[in-house]
């Protein structure tokens, strides 16, 4: 484990895809590593991988769509593991399609994430 005192990095859609990248940049350079995600399943997989780096890591089950849900991530993260330094967001959703032919109502789904 890296030290306590060394920085702490949250980042939204850590459980996969370019969430989970750099949640492992983070944790092979020595710092302290918070994820949040909507999945378990996923958390637990990045839980996992960023463990095995080295570093200490808290995961929160969270929407970024939800304001108290994310609030409640964040100090369940900094009652983990402390005051958090840099927060990365990477959190997101997709559909693959041709433009004309996506239905409105997924287009509507990814482009309406927010936090």
């Amino acid at each position: 484990m890296k030290d306590a005192q060394s920085p702490l990095v949250v980042i939204t859609g850590g459980s996969s895809g370019i969430g989970r990248a750099t949640a492992m940049l983070f944790a092979r350079r020595g710092w302290r590593v918070g994820l949040i995600a909507r999945g378990a399943e996923g958390l637990a997989a990045s839980r996992h991988d960023v463990e095995s780096a080295g570093a200490q890591v808290a995961t929160a089950q969270a929407d970024v769509a939800d304001s108290a849900a994310l609030r409640a991530a964040a100090d369940a993260i900094v009652a983990a593991l402390g005051a958090i330094e840099l927060w990365i967001n990477c959190a997101g959703n997709g559909v693959y399609g041709w433009f004309g032919e996506v239905p409105e109502a997924e287009f509507r789904r990814v482009t309406e994430v927010r936090a």
